[in-house]
């Protein structure tokens, strides 16, 4: 964390008004992660374990944060051959 920050994100000045503020804290410590009020993840035929808490997910027991979308516009054939991994 880092002490004393406040973040304050706004809309555009059509729509601004005190409910369309949003504020965030980060000078204070958050709360743990909950566990969900549901079942959620299983082991994978290999072995590996995934799950979810009420913050992230959590692949063999470590936090998980799956990066999707585009990779720059680049398509696989543009890297080089020692940059490819398979998927």
């Amino acid at each position: 964390m880092i002490p004393g920050v406040l973040l304050v994100a706004s809309v555009p000045a059509s729509a601004q008004d005190k409910s369309s503020q949003v504020v965030i804290d980060a000078s204070k410590e958050p709360a743990p992660p909950q566990p969900l009020p549901f079942d959620v993840g299983g082991r994978s035929p290999d072995g590996h374990v995934l799950s979810a808490n009420s913050r992230y997910l959590v692949f063999d027991g470590t936090p998980w944060f799956p990066v999707m979308g585009e990779f720059l516009d680049l398509h696989i054939l543009d890297l080089p051959r020692r940059s490819r991994r398979a998927v």
